[in-house]
């Protein structure tokens, strides 16, 4: 791989059909994963945990309660906040499979929190382990091309911080939470005007008259 662009936390199973090409394509673009919880379902063990052989069904107990796919979701929303922040990642790419509910139920919320808390953005892609009827690889792969394009607008976006910004006509299916929680982070949120609609080009003179 060249030049590493974008370092990225995994949730979820990888796709079996699509392994290969799913992979190629992050390792086009750059994009690494530095952590993923799918790791994590046969143990914590960077959270401390190990098999004790002299108490095996008390251990493989120990195991079963701490497994990733047991845990409630604030303390899988807390794990891969910890990860972002530990590896620095500049997102959360989600792969949710149909055909596992104990990982894929309650993605949407873990998607929304982490963003909220870290203020980086997340993909959520839907496919499945073994079934390529259930999805489509080349919607996949143009998720995949349109998320890396977020992460870098708003890793350019978030540069400005502490500085003044004006951002209009976003619509209103683009997410700023991330940006609001960023100059939140800096202390900087009167800096940062934020507005669905397109406004008039006076308003637009008038605001940036107003920064010299």
């Amino acid at each position: 791989m060249g030049e590493e662009k974008y370092r990225l936390v995994g949730e979820g199973p990888p796709n079996r059909t699509i392994c290969g090409g799913f992979w190629k394509r992050c390792y086009d673009e750059g994009a690494v994963v530095v952590s993923s919880t799918y790791a994590k379902v046969g143990g914590l063990y960077d959270f401390g945990f190990r098999h004790d052989p002299s108490r095996p069904l008390e251990s493989l107990a120990d195991y079963c309660l701490g497994c990733y796919t047991n845990l409630s979701l604030p303390s899988r929303i807390d794990m891969i906040c910890k990860y972002m922040e530990e590896y620095e990642a500049d997102g959360l790419l989600i792969n949710s499979i149909k055909s596992c509910n104990s990982f894929s139920a309650g993605q949407l919320l873990i998607l929304r929190e982490v963003e909220k808390r870290t203020g980086k953005p997340a993909a959520f892609i839907e496919t499945d382990l073994v079934d390529p009827r259930y999805f489509s690889a080349a919607n996949v792969k143009n998720r995949l091309e349109s998320y890396f394009q977020m992460v870098q607008q708003k890793r350019t976006a978030a540069l400005a911080a502490p500085h003044p910004l004006l951002l209009h006509n976003a619509g209103d299916e683009f997410s700023t939470q991330w940006l609001r929680q960023v100059y939140s982070n800096v202390k900087a949120k009167k800096e940062l005007s934020v507005d669905s609609k397109k406004l008039p080009d006076a308003q637009l003179v008038k605001w940036i008259a107003a920064q010299k």
